[in-house]
């Protein structure tokens, strides 16, 4: 049977006043009438009871998952499953072919969800990847993801993570890999609320044999004291069952908040060899062994890195030490390819940072812009680069128990056991802008009579020349 799990975040100091918004019905449903509360739902889709079109689109043995998050910046130091980089990731492992993945996120997400090209995808060594900037995720109601979440307000979640073929890090065994898992995360509703004229949320089931459960939870000051886990306390209630039962739990994430904030732009000028600049404030290497900093970096194809001139950042000389190391680039690195004829999306980077135990310091990373395609009427064409996620990469040594689900992406180059410690962005706008000038189309006509009128000059000036010293 699929299975349901609605929880809500509910302020310590509120909780006995905000459970009158939230009403338990004997029909099998819950009514909320409160929307300031964080919502995160997880549903779970066995394969037993998963659509035969479904299954004939996934690879039993192949891992995949489709992530997204919002490129506004919102509190990701929550007890649940949240992304971390913005927009729209779709991942897979090597082994799953992509022959069908078009249809499959669109059987996921609803046709005209996305403007999903499969042979877009590029390469890494460890995974195959598709990005694509998305403001917000509107599925159709024809989707599957559609059926078990209202389509109008899904637009205005902040997060959500499908993954197929992974398991929890720690192992459940409520949980297979070959289960669908969904994840959800709105962190405020009253935009929503506003928006679409609705004063209550009703949770009930979709499937009459599905297993429900609606959590209103709150984090206990008496339970967070000197611990990175999240002490959790309230109420659960299983729409099966007559009652709610109080419920106390610890829960431990394998990705954290770090200390210090960072911000990013483009250094100033921009021209055709752009620097990204990552400047840090009072940062702080987490209280754990073997901790290094890294960012990874997704690059729309409008750019490219050179891994050669990457190479660089590891050099020291006598004017400065080294500033990192290049872990690798990914995808569209052919460096005199214009934009219209680069196939795949665009490129992944991974670096790793040498922060020189500095709390506040500036890193750069050189990019390079392609050949644009000559615009008609303009001579500048604008693109958004969106920022790095930075975060700490360690180890954990406790090795403690966690039910997230493990990226297939850049965490598989990281022990299983590797704890992310992310530094947050100190903005509301993830992304920077840029501009790549471009040839105006309208002034063709006359470039090309210029042009066929100084190479003719030029061979009449040789031909004149020629015959003048002949004659000598």
């Amino acid at each position: 049977m699929a299975r349901q799990r609605h929880a809500f975040l509910l302020p310590f100091a509120t909780l006995e006043d905000s459970l009158a918004n939230f009403v338990f019905e004997r029909s099998k449903r819950v009514i909320l009438g409160d929307f300031d509360a964080p919502r995160h739902d997880r549903i779970t889709i066995p394969r037993a009871v998963q659509p035969e079109r479904l299954k004939g689109l996934l690879d039993e043995d192949g891992k995949f998952q489709i992530s997204w998050a919002s490129e506004s910046n919102y509190d990701k130091n929550v007890p649940f499953k949240v992304v971390q980089e913005p927009g729209l990731h779709v991942i897979s492992g090597l082994d799953m072919s992509w022959d069908h993945v078009e249809e499959l996120v669109g059987y996921l997400l609803g046709s005209g969800a996305t403007a999903f090209n499969q042979s877009a995808y590029i390469d890494t060594p460890n995974w195959r990847s598709y990005y694509e900037p998305l403001e917000a995720v509107n599925v159709g109601v024809d989707s599957l993801l559609g059926r078990y979440v209202k389509p109008e307000e899904l637009r205005y979640a902040k997060s959500v993570f499908l993954s197929y073929g992974s398991q929890p890090i720690s192992p459940n065994p409520n949980q297979l890999a070959s289960d669908l898992v969904v994840e959800i995360y709105w962190d405020d509703r009253r935009a929503m609320k506003e928006a679409l004229g609705i004063t209550e949320t009703v949770i009930s089931k979709v499937e009459p044999d599905a297993k429900v459960e609606v959590g209103l939870l709150t984090l206990n000051p008496n339970h967070n004291m000197d611990s990175e886990e999240f002490g959790l306390s309230g109420v659960i209630r299983n729409l099966d069952n007559k009652d709610f039962e109080k419920a106390l739990f610890y829960t431990d994430l394998k990705h954290k908040k770090a200390e210090g904030s960072f911000t990013a732009q483009f250094e100033a000028p921009l021209g055709l060899h752009p620097k990204h600049q990552l400047s840090f404030d009072s940062i702080e290497m987490p209280d754990r062994p073997y901790c290094n900093l890294y960012a990874k970096y997704t690059v729309p194809r409008s750019l490219f890195l050179d891994e050669y001139q990457l190479a660089d950042l590891d050099r020291s000389n006598a004017a400065s030490a080294a500033t990192g190391k290049l872990i690798g680039v990914w995808g569209e690195k052919d460096l005199e390819m214009p934009v219209w004829l680069t196939g795949g999306w665009g490129s992944e980077a991974v670096v790793e940072i040498y922060h020189h135990d500095r709390p506040r310091f500036d890193f750069e990373l050189p990019m390079h812009s392609r050949y644009e395609t000559p615009l008609l009427n303009d001579t500048t064409v604008h693109h958004d680069l969106p920022w790095p996620i930075v975060f700490w990469a360690c180890k954990d040594e406790e090795e403690k128990a966690s039910p997230e689900i493990r990226g297939i992406g850049y965490e598989t180059f990281f022990p299983e056991n590797a704890l992310f410690y992310h530094v947050i962005p100190d903005t509301d706008t993830l992304s920077s802008s840029y501009h790549i000038p471009v040839a105006p189309l309208d002034k063709y006509p006359t470039v090309n009579t210029m042009t066929v009128t100084v190479i003719l000059a030029g061979i009449l000036w040789i031909l004149f020349k020629t015959l003048l010293n002949i004659r000598r």
